[in-house]
């Protein structure tokens, strides 16, 4: 749905320069540490779509239009053999901590 892209479009697309080690995020005092969760596979689906992601990696191998590319998020239509790259991991991208809504924001 759109609700979905918007979420993960916000989760990995911002980009804030903070400090940061492989899958560990820091600010301030505090710290994000995914690295326990890199290279995991994530699935959620909904109304006959599936997403798929892996943090901190491109461990997804997608091909559309005969073309692959490995990417970080990707989503297809349910029983479809062809997905859409949502997400290419960029080490670069830094979140910062918003506490107005208590979160990590990307």
């Amino acid at each position: 749905t759109m609700l979905t892209i918007a979420v993960l479009s916000i989760l990995f697309g911002l980009n804030n320069a903070q400090s940061s080690s492989d899958c560990v995020y820091r600010q301030g005092g505090l710290e994000l540490d995914l690295l326990a969760f890199k290279g995991k596979f994530l699935a959620y689906e909904e109304d006959n779509y599936q997403w798929t992601y892996t943090i901190c990696s491109d461990s997804l191998s997608c091909v559309h239009n005969s073309n692959t590319v490995n990417a970080m998020v990707e989503g297809h239509a349910v029983g479809i053999n062809e997905c859409h790259y949502y997400g290419i991991y960029n080490e670069s991208t830094q979140p910062f901590y918003d506490f107005a809504v208590a979160s990590w924001i990307f």
